[in-house]
C-alpha cells in the first residue's frame, strides 16, 4: 500500500521509467555517467525479472562461455559499482577516473528493450525511437527481418540520416504526422 502523497511503483514499472530516462539522455547526448546509470540498473532490475521467466540477458548470455562469464560480468559490472559505492577510503582520496564505454550504455538499453518485446508489452514511443535508431545505426547487430521492416520504411528513410540529438525530436514529428506508425511496426504503443 502507498500513503497518500507518496509514489508508488512495482520494480518493472521503476525499471521501464529508469530505461526511458536513460533513453531520453542518450539522445540528448548528456551526462553520460546517469545515462549509464539509469540504463545498467533497468537492466539489471529487468534481467532479473527476466530471468524468472526463463530468458537471459546480458550477464547470462549463451554467447559468451562459462569460464568467461565471470570476467566479462565484472567488466560491465565495473562503471554501475564504481559510481554506486564508495567503500574504499583510499579510492575517495585519489583522482580516480572509471571509463565508461558508450557501447555498453547502448546493450544495455537495448537489451531491456529486448525484456519488453519478448513481454509482449507494450513499447514506449522513446523505446521504439531508440529501437529504430540503433537499427539504423548498428544493423549488424539486428536480425534481417528487423533490419528490412526499419531501414526500408520510406518515413524512418526522412529522419535515418540525423544525429541522435535531432533524431528524437524527428521522430517526435513524424509520430504525429502519422500517429499509428510505432503501432504498425511494433504493435500496441504504450503511453
Amino acid at each position: 500500500m502507498v500513503a497518500p502523497g507518496m509514489f508508488g511503483y512495482t520494480r518493472y514499472e521503476g525499471a521501464r521509467n529508469q530505461l526511458n530516462s536513460a533513453i531520453k539522455l542518450w539522445f540528448e547526448n548528456e551526462d553520460m555517467v546517469s545515462t549509464h546509470m539509469l540504463a545498467y540498473h533497468a537492466h539489471e532490475m529487468l534481467h532479473q525479472i527476466h530471468r524468472r521467466s526463463g530468458g537471459n540477458l546480458l550477464f547470462d548470455s549463451k554467447a559468451i562461455s562459462e569460464s568467461e562469464r565471470k570476467e566479462f560480468c565484472l567488466s560491465l559490472k565495473a562503471p554501475a559499482n564504481f559510481f554506486k559505492h564508495a567503500n574504499d577510503k583510499n579510492e575517495l582520496d585519489k583522482d580516480i577516473k572509471q571509463a565508461i564505454d558508450p557501447t555498453e550504455t547502448l546493450a544495455f538499453i537495448l537489451m531491456s528493450i529486448e525484456v519488453i518485446l519478448q513481454r509482449d508489452d507494450p513499447v514506449t514511443k522513446r523505446e521504439a525511437a531508440f529501437l529504430i535508431w540503433a537499427t539504423i545505426n548498428r544493423p549488424q547487430w539486428f536480425s534481417q527481418t528487423l533490419k528490412v521492416l526499419i531501414v526500408e520504411n520510406k518515413s524512418i528513410a526522412k529522419i535515418g540520416s540525423y544525429d541522435r540529438e535531432q533524431f528524437l525530436d524527428s521522430f517526435d514529428l513524424l509520430i504525429k504526422t502519422n500517429p499509428t506508425f510505432v503501432e504498425d511496426i511494433f504493435g500496441t504503443l504504450a503511453t
